[in-house]
């Protein structure tokens, strides 16, 4: 007669395992619903378009608003992300330093190019344009050094650090970005969105997660008794 005994090891490795998928999954949907709230914002603000000014002393707390802007383009001081993914091809964003008529500076991405060169379809003098405000593009893995490029035009860079920026280029930018908009095709600020994974997204790994889980509670009933 086979007598069925319980296994205290695989007992104590399915509840480990169980935690952290349920943990995990519970993690994913608290990403969906910060990403949902994120969305909902970014909609909300870009409802309307305020002065820069009157947000540019607290801009953090008007991150993807719509803004206006009176100035002029700096044409001789454009600069060029590197690396940059756009419908499936490898290029640069080009961001032209934009003059306020309060004298501030603010860094404007003009658009993606598949070539490294500068821009001359930018208006001289007097323009008003519109934009997304947001912080600089997010940085994963730093490769490379940012004194290793060249000093060059057309200038580049791997990654947008503002402070580099500005000492390379003599400028004081202020912390943050524009993305124009309401400039046709290469208006980046349009078709912009603030996340990369949709809160849908979120949720399917989270149901993934509760899978697994479910599915590890099953094979400990199954095969969680030694047989002797």
């Amino acid at each position: 007669m086979r007598i069925r005994r319980f296994s205290p090891g695989y007992a104590i490795l399915t509840l480990a395992f169980v935690i952290l998928t349920v943990s995990l999954g519970f993690w994913q949907l608290d990403r969906a619903e910060q990403k949902t709230a994120l969305i909902e914002m970014y909609r909300d603000r870009g409802k309307t378009t305020v002065p820069l000014e009157s947000v540019i002393g607290d801009w953090e707390n008007n991150r993807y608003r719509r803004v206006e802007a009176q100035g002029s383009f700096l044409t001789d001081k454009q600069i060029f992300l590197e690396n940059q993914v756009h419908r499936g091809q490898v290029g640069y964003h080009a961001y032209v330093p934009f003059r306020t008529g309060n004298g501030d500076t603010v860094l404007v991405n003009t658009g993606w190019q598949k070539a490294l060169r500068d821009k001359t379809d930018i208006a001289n003098g007097q323009v008003r344009i519109e934009g997304l405000l947001r912080p600089p593009p997010e940085v994963g893995i730093r490769l490379g050094n940012l004194d290793q490029t060249t000093f060059e035009r057309p200038y580049r860079t791997p990654y947008m650090d503002i402070d580099w920026i500005g000492k390379r280029l003599d400028l004081q930018p202020v912390p943050f970005v524009l993305l124009l908009a309401g400039n046709g095709e290469g208006a980046v600020g349009d078709d912009w969105s603030p996340v990369r994974m949709p809160p849908e997204t979120h949720r399917g790994y989270a149901f993934t997660w509760f899978s697994l889980a479910f599915a590890l509670l099953v094979m400990f009933l199954i095969y969680g008794f030694k047989k002797e």
